[in-house]
C-alpha cells in the first residue's frame, strides 16, 4: 500500500496538531459516533468518538530508529455553543511489538474555546 510522504508523527507545534485534524477529518474511512453532551472543564460540549483504520492511516509511530503506520481512534469534543473544537484525544491502535512501544496516547485541551466564548458573551 502506498503512503503519503507527509506521514504523521508526534506533534511538536501547531502545524503538527493540524495534521492530526486532517488525518481525522479529511478521510473517507474515518468512522464517527455521536456520544452526546458532556461537560469539558466547565464548558458544555458535544463528544464524538472516531476510528481511523490502519489501512487508511498516515499515523506513524516511531521509536529507536524503527517506525510503523498504525490505525488510531479517540474522541473529539466541540463546543455546544460555537461548535469550535474544544478537546482532542488520539490513541494509537495495534502498535507492532518490535517497536518497543506499549501505548501512544495524545490528549489536548483547547482553552481557546472557553476564552472566545467568554469574550463573545461579554462580562457581567
Amino acid at each position: 500500500m502506498r503512503r503519503k510522504s507527509g506521514a504523521l508523527a508526534a506533534p511538536r507545534d501547531v502545524g503538527d496538531f493540524v495534521q492530526y485534524l486532517r488525518a481525522i477529518f479529511d478521510k473517507t474511512h474515518t468512522r464517527f459516533e455521536a456520544r452526546g453532551r458532556e461537560d469539558n472543564e466547565g464548558a458544555a460540549c458535544l463528544r464524538y468518538d472516531y476510528d481511523v483504520p490502519q489501512g487508511a492511516s498516515d499515523f506513524r509511530i516511531g521509536h529507536l530508529g524503527k517506525s510503523a503506520f498504525v490505525g488510531f481512534h479517540g474522541s473529539v469534543w466541540v463546543s455546544a455553543v460555537s461548535l469550535n473544537l474544544a478537546r482532542l484525544e488520539v490513541v494509537a491502535d495495534e502498535i507492532p511489538v518490535d517497536l518497543g512501544v506499549v501505548t501512544s496516547i495524545r490528549r489536548d485541551l483547547l482553552d481557546l474555546v472557553r476564552r472566545s466564548e467568554r469574550n463573545s458573551h461579554g462580562s457581567s
